[in-house]
Formats: C-alpha cells, sequence, structure tokens
C-alpha cells in the first residue's frame, strides 16, 4: 500500500494540502520574474504574451505553438506553452510552466519555468532541462 501524505491529511484534517507554485515546477528551469512585463494584468493571457509574442518569426519549417491554460486549485491558473520548430540545428522548441494567481488588480504571474527541447542527441524531442548539444 503506498502512502500519500496529502490525502491522508485531508481524510484526517478534513481539508487539501495544496503544492506551492514552486514545488510544481520540479522539472523545470526558473525564470528570473524580477524584470518581466507585464507582472499583473486584467487577462492571464496578458501575462504569457511574451513568450510567445514573435513566434514564429519566419514562415520556414514548421512552427507549431500549444498553450494549455487550466484552473489548478483554489485561485489558481496552470498555464503551459510549447513552442516548437525552432530555425535552430540544435533547439527544436521551447516548453514554459506557469502559475498566475487573482489579484485584487487582476492576474499576477508568480512562478514560470522552463525547458528546451532538443533537435538533435540521444534525447532528440524530449523537454530537458538542460542545455541542447
Amino acid at each position: 500500500m503506498r502512502f500519500c501524505l496529502p490525502a491522508a491529511l485531508t481524510l484526517f484534517l478534513g481539508f487539501t494540502v495544496n503544492l506551492s507554485a514552486d514545488a510544481r515546477l520540479d522539472g523545470y528551469n526558473p525564470v528570473d520574474l524580477s524584470d518581466w512585463q507585464p507582472r499583473t494584468a486584467p487577462s492571464a493571457m496578458a501575462l504569457v504574451e511574451p513568450i510567445y509574442r514573435d513566434h514564429p518569426y519566419r514562415l520556414e519549417g514548421r512552427p507549431t505553438l500549444k498553450i494549455d491554460l487550466r484552473k489548478d486549485g483554489p485561485g489558481w491558473l496552470a498555464v503551459d506553452i510549447t513552442l516548437r520548430g525552432f530555425l535552430d540545428d540544435s533547439v527544436d522548441g521551447e516548453e514554459y510552466r506557469g502559475f498566475i494567481s487573482r489579484s485584487d488588480t487582476g492576474w499576477r504571474l508568480d512562478v514560470l519555468g522552463k525547458r528546451n527541447i532538443c533537435a538533435r542527441g540521444a534525447n532528440a524531442g524530449i523537454p530537458t532541462v538542460e542545455l541542447c548539444p
């Protein structure tokens, strides 16, 4: 039998224990948000628009953009953004994961993580926190 601490606490204490947004970025390199603009916005999509604003930058290759925005607990939204088809022989794309909370002034980007999708090497096509060869 496997023991699950959050489930056990819910059963015995009657409330759900949520992991912090930082803990849910496991497997991603944290992005420094100290200079991120905008940090708050009236819409969640406006917060992450700087990630995909210039993609694709040309109509060569097969550029793709995938955005998954979903509720991730009380007051939280999770966003996954995948950009593929970079015009780079080493990096095929990037994958981002962010957590957004509701504030008095709209939405706030709390944490953001990033990983690379390599175009070549043993792990080609698999997201990684490592640099691509």
